[in-house]
């Protein structure tokens, strides 16, 4: 009895629910009474899908998995990486930084 949290998925984490743009969405809100109650609820989209616009990434973004395991967190991830122009054709050495997009600053479609 209490407030509930929670999302639907189509299995792992990274098919979760999104909102009605297909982004993150926060957590859902319940609260149990103890009592029998129907709660109806829509699913807007689901993160995992591009249904709605376009990437807004440049080229040069590439998506390395779409189910990145993390052990130490139990979690998957989807990890995408970025390369300068030139990679391809260069012998260049570049350095790496590593960057969390929880707030999609990159894609919107992340």
């Amino acid at each position: 009895i209490g407030q509930l949290e929670f999302k639907f998925t189509r299995g792992p984490w990274w098919t979760v629910e999104g909102d009605a743009e297909g982004r993150y969405r926060p957590n859902r809100s319940l609260f149990y009474d103890g009592l029998p109650q129907t709660v109806e609820l829509r699913i807007d989209s689901w993160e995992d899908t591009e249904q709605y616009g376009q990437s807004t990434a440049a080229p040069n973004v590439h998506l390395i998995s779409n189910a990145f395991r993390i052990p130490q967190l139990d979690r998957l991830r989807r990890i995408w990486i970025y390369l300068p122009p030139d990679y391809d054709h260069s012998s260049e050495r570049y350095p790496v930084l590593y960057m969390h997009d929880a707030q999609n600053l990159f894609d919107r479609q992340t």
